[in-house]
């Protein structure tokens, strides 16, 4: 299987797809094994071009991640025992997303009940949406999320955000 993003142009009734420089290779190989043996079929699947979720040191995936478990070490019991882990958090700002009508996708899972999109199957775009909304939460409530400090002076930083407020808020709070 090869995937790729390209243009594709209407053709009087056919759909005329160009190959990237890049897959051209590996698009000869799968096309010589389809008129081989499968009568020159193929699988086809057309949907419009998204951005994957990022991954990795400071990614909106791992910056997500950081923020469920900041949350589950907080949301505390009368005895100061965690209520929550953190896949419960990340699996209740998700659902979160869906019913405050930020826009966050659904799917019907195997029981055929709406679901949010897991965050596995995220778009750059998705992932705003449901750090928005735990940045709201944790804003509401008075919780703190880890920020980096993005920008110099002192680029890199990690300081603690009451809902995901910028290190310059964070310090104008402090001095009130």
């Amino acid at each position: 299987m090869i995937q790729f993003t390209t243009k594709v142009t209407d053709g009087g009734g056919e759909l005329r797809v160009s190959i990237p420089r890049a897959f051209e290779v590996a698009a000869a190989v799968l096309l010589e094994q389809s008129n081989k043996k499968h009568g020159g079929y193929l699988n086809a699947k057309f949907d419009l071009p998204r951005r994957p979720r990022t991954i990795g040191p400071r990614s909106q995936n791992n910056r997500f991640y950081g923020h469920c478990e900041d949350l589950a070490e907080q949301v505390l019991d009368e005895n100061g025992k965690a209520i929550y882990s953190k896949q419960q958090i990340h699996d209740a700002m998700l659902r979160m997303s869906v019913t405050e009508g930020e826009g966050y996708p659904t799917y019907l899972d195997l029981n055929g009940v709406e679901s949010p999109l897991p965050s596995a199957q995220a778009t750059v775009e998705n992932m705003k949406i449901v750090t928005r909304t735990l940045q709201r939460f944790a804003d509401i409530h008075g919780f703190w999320l880890h920020e980096y400090k993005a920008k110099e002076p002192h680029k890199g930083l990690v300081y603690k955000s009451i809902g995901g407020r910028s290190y310059e808020e964070m310090m104008l709070l402090k001095e009130e």
